[in-house]
């Protein structure tokens, strides 16, 4: 479970108003999660997968159920460019993203 959440709310607000509480708390798990994350690399640059389903275990405070409940917050971010997928995802058969070009947007101070 994840226990704690750190929330830069004036960077979300600033830089990202279409995300809510719940986008920024999954970005929060993404960016914790990374540096241990199981990492591919190809042409494209480094990508992490990340299970939806561990998401919804270790953060149950999200009330999110489902892993479609899960992938449309994570929309959410690709949205933004917080993070990108992988174009080959579903040929995969994981769910890869890499840091986006916005990320570092949501975790340093203005």
């Amino acid at each position: 479970m994840n226990y704690t959440i750190s929330i830069n709310q004036f960077a979300g607000e600033k830089h990202f108003p279409t995300l809510d509480i719940i986008d920024l708390a999954i970005f929060d798990y993404l960016r914790n999660f990374y540096p241990t994350a199981n990492k591919y690399t190809d042409t494209i640059g480094v990508w992490f997968w990340v299970s939806h389903s561990k998401i919804i275990n270790d953060m149950p405070k999200l009330k999110i159920k489902s892993k479609a409940g899960i992938i449309k917050r994570i929309n959410n971010l690709i949205d933004c460019e917080i993070i990108n997928r992988h174009p080959n995802t579903k040929n995969l058969g994981k769910s890869y993203y890499k840091i986006g070009s916005k990320w570092n947007l949501l975790i340093k101070i203005d």
